[in-house]
């Protein structure tokens, strides 16, 4: 009675039920090839080492939805392409940073043409006599035509600080009054 009412597709519910579950596996079978397919193309993107290659494919291929979750845990984090760009991004990086001088003195960032600091000027740089192509001091000749360049005169010695035994000494030190050296009187005009 139900089966006059309610007509089965397939003719009866036994055929229906056939190919409902041939569809089913049919649809776990596409999904199963289309997971091994993905794999084997993440992980050629992924790595260049044929044996990582073969076990990510066959992870997936013999355990189909548990090997889809130990493949995404084991496969390398980053693909070639942005392996590559995070290189040339560190090379970039590296060459900005050994192209930026700084001043020996007081540090600050100078440009490969200046001849002196532009903070507290120190001398970089000076003119070749004969070609006036701009010298590293510390160079001895002119690259460029071959001029002998006269020894660098001795830069004057930095004052140091005064050393103290104690900080009481150097509490001392600073309260005690600052004696200034008697400079000679010079005569001005008008004052004979």
């Amino acid at each position: 009675m139900l089966d006059v009412l309610v007509g089965w597709p397939g003719g009866d519910w036994q055929t229906t039920l056939k190919i409902a579950g041939t569809l089913t596996v049919a649809y776990l079978l596409l999904i199963w090839i289309a997971s091994v397919m993905w794999a084997f193309r993440d992980i050629r993107a992924r790595s260049t080492d044929p044996v990582a290659q073969v076990i990510g494919v066959a992870l997936v291929t013999f355990f189909p939805l548990l090997g889809i979750a130990l493949y995404l845990i084991v496969r390398p984090s980053e693909t070639l392409a942005e392996s590559y760009d995070r290189e040339l991004e560190q090379q970039a990086i590296r060459s900005e940073l050994g192209a930026l001088t700084s001043c020996p003195t007081c540090y600050y960032e100078v440009q490969s043409d200046f001849i002196a600091c532009a903070y507290c000027r120190t001398p970089l740089r000076e003119g070749c006599r004969s070609c006036g192509k701009l010298l590293s001091l510390d160079w001895r000749y002119c690259p460029y035509c071959e001029t002998p360049r006269p020894a660098p005169a001795r830069a004057p010695e930095r004052v140091r600080a005064p050393r103290y035994e104690s900080e009481d000494d150097a509490m001392e030190s600073a309260r005690a009054p600052r004696r200034t050296p008697a400079r000679p009187r010079t005569n001005v005009a008008g004052d004979e």
